[in-house]
């Protein structure tokens, strides 16, 4: 049987990052394929189509950055899984840092809403991991 006390470390979203990097390529391909038309397209109103690419290149910018964010959020929460003295170690993490304290400082664990605070916890390292909430 297998053991259930030990479960695999939380995944990086590097697959995802893989997944947008391909479709942003294909999508560039795309554009150069037909870009002779679309330059008519475009400089039939530029400023209207400027606003609509430039809120498109912001946005694109925009995912990247949230999606490099996650690395050393899932960095830390695996090596705080492996060893909390590794974890104390290195910065803490932004994203994950309310739950950072609670986990790395006893005294904020107080029993009366350790309940609420471990299905927090525990719901943040689900999506994380990609895993379903449940």
């Amino acid at each position: 049987m297998a053991d259930t006390t030990t479960a695999a470390p939380v995944e990086p979203p590097r697959v995802y990052l893989v997944h947008m990097i391909v479709f942003t390529l294909v999508v560039a391909i795309l554009v150069a394929v037909i870009l002779p038309n679309l330059v008519d397209f475009f400089l039939a109103n530029r400023v209207l189509n400027a606003v609509i690419i430039g809120t498109l290149l912001l946005g694109m910018f925009h995912s990247y950055r949230m999606v490099a964010r996650l690395f050393p959020e899932v960095r830390w929460l695996n090596r705080f899984r492996d060893s909390e003295a590794a974890a104390e170690a290195t910065r803490p993490p932004r994203l994950l840092g309310p739950m950072a304290n609670l986990l790395r400082f006893p005294t904020l664990r107080t029993p009366a809403i350790a309940t609420l605070r471990l299905a927090a916890i525990v719901l943040v390292v689900n999506l994380l991991s990609g895993r379903r909430a449940v």
